[in-house]
C-alpha cells in the first residue's frame, strides 16, 4: 500500500503540471524489510535520507498494524482494511534499522542499498523506517504515471498509486490521500486532504472535488 490505502486504478492521488519539478518524501513504515519503489516516465534524483519521525508497522500475512513511535500504542489510523480483532504480534525490536547505517557490504545483515544522494534512478531502495527526499522533473510526457513496489506480489497486492501528469494551466484537482506516516497522523484520524485547482470554472463538475 501507498498512502495506507490499496491500489484503486486511474484514481489519480495526486497532479502535476507539465514542466515543474517535483519534491516528493518517500515513507518506509516496515521495520525490517526494504522496499524498492519505481516510479514511470521520469526518472528522479535522490535529494536525502531524513530523520524519521512516523508510526512503525509489524504483521504477517494474516494483517498489519501500525504503532506510534514515541509511546508504541496501536495507532488510532491503519492501513485500508485494518481488523482491530486479528491477533498481530507487535515487532520485538522495531528500531533495530532506524538510523540505516550506510551498510555497503552485501553479505552483511541488514544491507539495505543505499543510494548517493545527487544519483538519479528509476528505481531505489528505500530502507526500513525511512523518510527520503526525491525530485523530478515533470519533462514532456503528460498522462498518467504509476508509482509502486517493484516486489511483484507487494504490488499485486496494493502498494502502489496513479499521479497524472497535467498541461500548465489545468486543473489540479485530485483525490488525495488523507495523510501518510507523518508526525501527527498515528493517533489522530486527518481529514482528507483536497487539492485546489489553479484555474475558476463555471463548470460545477469540475469545481467537484472527488
Amino acid at each position: 500500500m501507498l498512502a495506507r490505502e490499496s491500489y484503486s486504478g486511474a484514481y489519480y492521488r495526486y497532479k502535476a503540471e507539465l514542466n515543474t519539478v517535483q519534491e516528493w518524501f518517500i515513507t518506509n513504515t516496515d521495520t525490517v524489510s526494504s522496499h524498492p519503489l519505481h516510479i514511470h516516465v521520469n526518472y528522479f534524483q535522490v535529494i536525502s535520507y531524513n530523520a524519521y519521525t512516523g508510526p512503525y508497522s509489524g504483521g504477517n500475512s494474516d494483517g498489519w498494524r501500525l504503532y506510534d513511535q514515541a509511546t508504541g500504542e496501536t495507532c488510532v489510523w491503519q492501513f485500508d482494511g485494518y481488523d482491530p480483532d486479528l491477533y498481530i504480534e507487535k515487532p520485538s525490536d522495531p528500531y533495530k534499522y532506524l538510523g540505516h547505517e550506510q551498510n555497503q557490504d552485501l553479505s552483511q545483515e541488514g544491507t539495505i542499498a543505499y543510494v548517493e544522494p545527487g544519483d538519479w534512478r528509476d528505481t531505489f531502495t528505500v530502507p526500513p523506517m525511512s523518510n527520503v527526499t526525491i525530485r523530478f522533473k515533470t519533462d514532456s510526457y503528460t498522462g498518467l504515471v504509476v508509482a509502486h513496489c517493484h516486489i511483484l506480489n507487494h504490488e499485486d497486492l496494493g502498494m502502489m498509486l496513479a499521479v497524472e501528469i497535467v498541461e500548465q494551466g489545468e486543473s489540479l484537482d485530485a483525490n488525495l490521500a488523507s495523510g501518510g506516516a507523518y508526525p501527527g497522523s498515528c493517533m489522530d484520524n486527518p481529514k482528507p486532504l483536497v487539492a485546489s485547482s489553479r484555474k475558476t470554472s463555471n463548470d460545477p463538475q469540475k469545481k467537484q472535488s472527488n
